[in-house]
C-alpha cells in the first residue's frame, strides 16, 4: 500500500473513533496520519479537541496552535484555545480570546458565560 493511501487510512480510522468518541485511538491514527504528512488542518484541529476531552491540556493547546498556524485562526479555534487557557488558569492569555469571541460574535451566550465565571472567580 502506498504512503499516501497508508495516509488516508490512519485518517480515515481515526476520524471513525473520534466520532465513536474513542480518543485514544483517534489519537493513535491521526498522529500516524501527521507522521506520514506532516500537516494536515482537520487532523490538528481533532487532536486538540481529543486531548481537550482527555483533560491534557497542555497537548489540547499544542495542537490548537499547530492548528491556528495553518488556519489562520476560525471562531471555534479561537474560543477553543481561549477555553483551554481558562482551564489551565493562564488568564491573561485566555482574557485575550475570550475577548475575541465577543468581539466576533456578541450574542454568544456560552462564551459570554464563561467569561462572567473567568472575571469572577476569586
Amino acid at each position: 500500500m502506498s504512503i499516501g493511501r497508508r495516509q488516508r487510512k490512519s485518517k480515515k480510522i481515526g476520524n471513525h473513533h473520534y466520532f465513536k468518541n474513542n480518543q485514544f485511538k483517534a489519537i493513535e491514527n491521526y498522529l500516524r496520519h501527521i507522521n506520514a504528512d506532516g500537516v494536515d488542518e482537520d487532523v490538528y484541529v481533532r487532536l486538540g479537541y481529543c486531548y481537550r476531552d482527555l483533560e491534557n491540556l497542555e497537548k489540547a493547546l499544542y495542537y490548537t496552535n499547530k492548528w491556528l498556524e495553518v488556519s489562520g485562526g476560525y471562531y471555534d479555534l479561537i474560543e477553543l484555545k481561549g477555553l483551554i487557557l481558562v482551564n489551565l488558569w493562564r488568564e491573561e492569555e485566555a482574557k485575550v480570546f475570550l475577548d475575541k469571541i465577543i468581539l466576533i460574535d456578541e450574542k454568544n451566550s456560552k462564551t459570554e458565560l464563561n467569561l462572567d465565571a473567568f472575571y469572577n472567580t476569586p
